[in-house]
């Protein structure tokens, strides 16, 4: 049986507890919003933030030189990342992306983006291969723990704790393997 996470309500005529990283305001408006067609969507935000005087005004990139260029940005990455090579392992194929997103490379800061390094390349190096899977697997492990505090805050949580426990596990043999191993077991 799975433990609940779900905090009780806030007494009432309390407010709900703030929203993270979000001024009231901006959640307000966005609120506001979606109670105007019972749903929120993007469009109606952007819409509504064009307003200078609006509270989600300040979260935008009015500039559209400087924004097209963010997104053509977007656009590449998205691109790049749908370039696939299929590798056969014990003669099973397996499909990935081609170009893998390298974490060993620090961001340069002219750069919006981290760059990607060619899976022929990655094949012969242990320590970059070892840190692309170790950046997969916290991607996995956060897409987890999100699923986990929804799945818990709508009261469905059921087996999501299991695959919590099995890609946390999974993320810490990785990353041991960066480490030494313990005098006597080398």
């Amino acid at each position: 049986m799975a433990r609940s996470r779900t905090p009780p309500p806030p007494p009432s005529g309390l407010p709900e507890p703030p929203d993270h990283g979000l001024p009231l305001a901006a959640i307000a408006e966005l609120r506001r919003l979606e109670k105007e067609r019972g749903r929120l969507y993007p469009e109606d935000v952007v819409n509504a933030a064009r307003a200078p005087a609006n509270p989600l005004h300040e979260f935008f990139e009015w500039d559209n030189a400087v924004a097209a260029n963010r997104w053509r940005l977007q656009q590449a990455a998205i691109l790049i990342r749908k370039v696939k090579v299929t590798v056969y392992r014990m003669n099973i194929p397996i499909t990935i992306p081609r170009y893998l997103r390298d974490p060993t490379i620090k961001v340069d800061p002219d750069k919006a983006m981290r760059p990607y390094r060619n899976f022929d390349h990655v094949v012969h190096e242990a320590d970059r291969a070892r840190a692309i899977v170790i950046e997969e697997m916290k991607r996995v492990d956060q897409a987890v723990r999100r699923a986990q505090n929804v799945a818990a805050a709508l009261k469905i949580e059921e087996d999501i704790d299991a695959i919590s426990i099995l890609a946390q596990s999974i993320l810490g043999r990785f990353r041991n393997l960066n480490e030494d191993p313990p005098e006597g077991n080398a």
